[in-house]
């Protein structure tokens, strides 16, 4: 039986996160948790898919680094706040620009109800819940733009068995603004950073899980990248060069790395603490 290894350090003691964690324990609360009975022909298809050494996509034909092929839609819960649809117009508009006709905006009366699920969702916008995408009718690339208590996380994951879905959840109207701001900036060629990558791999002494971490993703990733991009600088941040000092330094320079990769451990707090949301976030 493998060796489970857990990362996370709780803040208020000190000590890791799931100290003591067995693969009982996650065996058990796995089989505890209930599954959506109408997911599993999908989620056997894309098992089947990805034993066959297939990745999620649109059907065939399709380019999905193209928009105007693979389509794009972002879906807003329906009861959304309308100043953050407006902030993020500018994103809207060039996507719409991008995509064309299939480019779909779901609000208001089409948003995201409370309680449905992906197999509602789309049954109710005569859409197939199974397969592979058709963009015509439901766009590849799915962005969701509220809160997990507003869009619950179970809603992504199932959508995201068969689309390319991301989330965007700021605290402020004008922090989705500046989010949409700098994509579109990014897009248009307005900002330019050079192509270079970090991976950051601590490996703390006695300690399995960062060890791990750093010799079986880290350095392979680090190894993969400077292979396949070979435009690409590629610096492994390892020993002396993933301490504190080093990544700091790094990362003031005029143009530091366009991508950091990082593993080791976070640091958590327990639910509702007084500064899990400002140091942590919800989670």
């Amino acid at each position: 039986m493998g060796k489970l290894f857990s990362v996370g350090v709780d803040a208020t003691s000190g000590r890791c996160l799931f100290e003591g964690l067995t693969l009982e324990h996650v065996a058990r609360a796995a089989v505890g948790k209930r599954i959506d009975m109408a997911m599993l022909p999908d989620l056997m298809k894309q098992t089947r898919r990805i034993s066959l050494g297939q990745t999620r996509a649109p059907i065939e034909g399709v380019d999905a680094a193209n928009l105007s092929e693979a389509g794009w839609a972002v879906i807003f819960p329906a009861n959304a706040d309308p100043t953050i649809r407006e902030a993020l117009a500018p994103l809207l508009a060039l996507r719409r620009d991008q995509a064309g006709p299939l480019f779909r905006e779901f609000g208001g009366d089409t948003g995201y109800r409370p309680g449905e699920t992906k197999q509602s969702f789309l049954r109710t916008r005569s859409v197939a819940a199974t397969g592979p995408v058709e963009p015509r009718k439901m766009p590849y690339y799915v962005l969701l733009a509220g809160s997990p208590s507003e869009i619950p996380f179970r809603f992504q994951y199932e959508l995201g068995v068969q689309y390319a879905v991301g989330r965007i959840h700021f605290d402020t109207p004008d922090a989705y603004a500046d989010y949409a701001a700098g994509v579109v900036s990014a897009e248009k060629g307005q900002v330019t950073v050079d192509r270079r990558a970090a991976f950051l791999g601590v490996a703390n002494p006695g300690d399995d899980a960062t060890r791990t971490t750093r010799r079986h993703l880290i350095e392979p990733l680090a190894q993969f990248v400077a292979r396949e991009k070979p435009g690409w600088r590629v610096d492994p941040l390892v020993d002396e060069g993933a301490r504190k000092r080093a990544v700091l330094e790094m990362l003031r320079q005029p143009r530091p790395p366009a991508l950091l990769f990082t593993a080791s451990h976070g640091m958590c707090y327990p639910a509702k603490h007084a500064l899990q949301l400002p140091y942590q976030g919800l989670w």
